[in-house]
């Protein structure tokens, strides 16, 4: 029986790269690999869908796996919140990748030991394996108030059951912040917006983890490679992106030292906001 940490996949609408995420987590040997699986919306999703599904039957996994469906199409924002629900219902903590993640080896032991090494930590309130390409070095890890995008990351079953279904959170945290001053006033007025929007499960996130001050662990080189920059994409539909196939560390995992901490969150931090505003022009772009 394998004792790694269960690992969970939400399949959207991209199937060109499963392969080699199977490969990887097959290889890691969780000890059950849960693929989460929308249903339909359309005669085009249909098609992806389809191809998803024949990609999960030809791999010859050797790990349990098991496929989370739900009854009706969720779409992106509610899907990951019910899939998370269901295998929280079966394990106390979790990988979490999606269909263009592609993680490095390197990122699974991290993972292990960051939820091993912070599970007792109530100020942390997850793991993420990508840093956007910063190059702190391989034993350099560091916390952040602020963790965007979740392309690669891990959480415990305590820390998510607590994420609400609205934004309650978020108002209180204003009002008591708005006097306060903290070094990430850019990104509030950002945040602020998405309550009316509500378009996006991970920026809620986010502004969940930053409400009830939880840190997020970030490695020092960067151990997931986001694959999905593509014309079809949700989000992520921009040409030419620099945080697009980001190169990921494969040696060896070092003992964990926080002493370059702060340069490192404010490196990532800029990087974010980078991010944010290439999202944010997108539509122009493609």
């Amino acid at each position: 029986m394998k004792n790694n940490t269960p690992v969970i996949i939400f399949n959207f609408k991209k199937w060109a790269h499963l392969r080699q995420i199977y490969t990887a987590v097959n290889n890691y040997s969780p000890c059950i690999f849960y693929i989460v699986v929308d249903q339909s919306n359309s005669p085009n999703e249909d098609v992806n869908r389809a191809k998803i599904i024949d990609e999960i039957n030809r791999f010859s996994f050797s790990i349990p796996v098991e496929i989370i469906e739900p009854d009706k199409h969720l779409g992106i924002t509610k899907i990951i919140q019910f899939g998370l629900n269901q295998a929280f219902k079966m394990t106390e903590k979790v990988i979490v990748l999606e269909d263009d993640t592609v993680p490095s080896m390197l990122f699974f032991s991290y993972c292990d030991k960051m939820l091993n090494q912070f599970e007792g930590n109530s100020n942390v309130g997850c793991i993420n394996g990508s840093n956007l390409g910063i190059k702190g070095g391989k034993k350099h890890y560091f916390k952040s108030r602020v963790s965007l995008p979740f392309w690669g990351w891990a959480t415990w079953k305590n820390r998510w059951e607590k994420f609400p279904n609205n934004y309650d959170f978020w108002v209180t945290f204003r009002v008591k912040e708005s006097n306060s001053g903290v070094s990430i006033d850019s990104l509030l007025p950002i945040f602020d917006r998405f309550v009316k929007k509500d378009k996006s499960w991970d920026v809620k996130w986010t502004m969940y983890l930053l409400a009830n001050n939880l840190r997020t662990i970030f490695p020092g080189e960067n151990l997931i490679s986001n694959v999905g920059f593509t014309k079809d994409a949700t989000f992520t539909n921009i040409s030419n992106s620099k945080f697009s196939n980001l190169a990921i560390e494969e040696s060896t995992f070092e003992e964990v030292d926080f002493e370059k901490e702060i340069e490192m969150e404010n490196e990532y931090l800029l990087k974010m906001k980078e991010l944010i505003q290439e999202l944010g022009r997108r539509e122009s772009i493609v």
